[in-house]
């Protein structure tokens, strides 16, 4: 496994060739959160920094830098944490009243489309993030005002028992917003 370090335009900065720890927590209807631990070598501490993106190479999502720490042991380690992708809709909250009636994905899409990729104020866009999903068979109608737009669409999936992620891309530099249903296992644990 390789860590990709991508800056805020998502241009590969560098890899991460070394690190003492990763813990990546995939969340199925929430965002996700990585915690990386590492030497901190003037090669690292210039890679990890706050907004930077880390892809891992055997993974789909990616994670946003938003925790540097810096501790001093037996040898100085730098602790870069933060959340996946997903957690680009937490910037932008709902304006106004949507009302939303259909299918789950159609319903998720609309508040996407107006609140993030394509809303009446340009100033609100983020470039290079799109929406793909298939149609899922949950029927939703309900609506929402003035909330978190990352809340209003995991609080939808947690409800239906859909899960959200959204995929990096590093060839186009896009970020896809994705919605699935998990298979449903017999084990036991």
């Amino acid at each position: 496994m390789e860590l990709y370090i991508y800056n805020l335009n998502r241009e590969l900065t560098g890899i991460v060739e070394s690190f003492e720890y990763l813990r990546w927590t995939r969340r199925y209807s929430q965002c996700g959160s990585f915690e990386l631990k590492a030497i901190a070598t003037p090669e690292n501490t210039a890679l990890l920094q706050e907004g930077n993106f880390i892809w891992k190479n055997d993974d789909e999502e990616a994670g946003i830098i938003e925790h540097l720490e810096m501790t001093q042991a037996e040898k100085e380690i730098i602790t870069a944490s933060g959340r996946f992708a997903t957690s680009l809709l937490s910037r932008r909250i709902l304006w106004q009243t949507e009302v939303l009636s259909g299918d789950l994905s159609d319903c998720v899409e609309q508040l996407i489309n107006h609140n993030l990729i394509s809303p009446s104020d340009a100033a609100r866009k983020i470039d290079g993030i799109v929406f793909s999903s298939p149609s899922l068979g949950v029927s939703v109608s309900t609506q929402i005002s003035y909330r978190n737009l990352m809340d209003a669409v995991t609080e939808l999936c947690g409800a239906s028992d859909i899960g959200i992620k959204t995929v990096f891309t590093p060839a186009t530099r896009i970020f896809t917003v994705t919605l699935y249903k998990g298979a449903d296992s017999q084990a036991v644990f």
